[in-house]
């Protein structure tokens, strides 16, 4: 299944720019396409591949072909990797520091 998303931030801190982190983006993408390829800390996420469509300040869209049974997998593992691997915990929601994005097809 093949379906494009946006990611918006939870945090509307004006200092927030997702721009500014596009390695870490990118990152994030490479991680969750090597999944369970990879020998170190593989990801059992049923995804074929996630594509960075736009970047923006408060949001990014991507296109993403994956099982539609693990829809949520993918989508947690995202913000995860952001916050933990990449330093980005400054973006997560103030009052719910698990939440980074609100996702929404399109």
């Amino acid at each position: 299944m093949i379906k494009n998303f946006k990611l918006s931030l939870v945090n509307k801190d004006p200092q927030l720019d997702l721009t500014d982190h596009k390695e870490d983006i990118a990152a994030a993408i490479q991680y969750i396409n090597a999944g369970k390829s990879r020998k170190k800390d593989p990801v059992f996420i049923n995804v074929n591949e996630i594509k960075l469509l736009s970047l923006n300040k408060s949001y990014l869209e991507l296109e993403a072909d994956y099982n539609a049974q693990d829809d949520q997998a993918w989508k947690q593992k995202f913000g995860w990797f952001l916050k933990h691997k990449r330093g980005m915990s400054s973006f997560c929601n103030p009052k719910d520091p698990k939440e980074m994005f609100l996702i929404s097809p399109y």
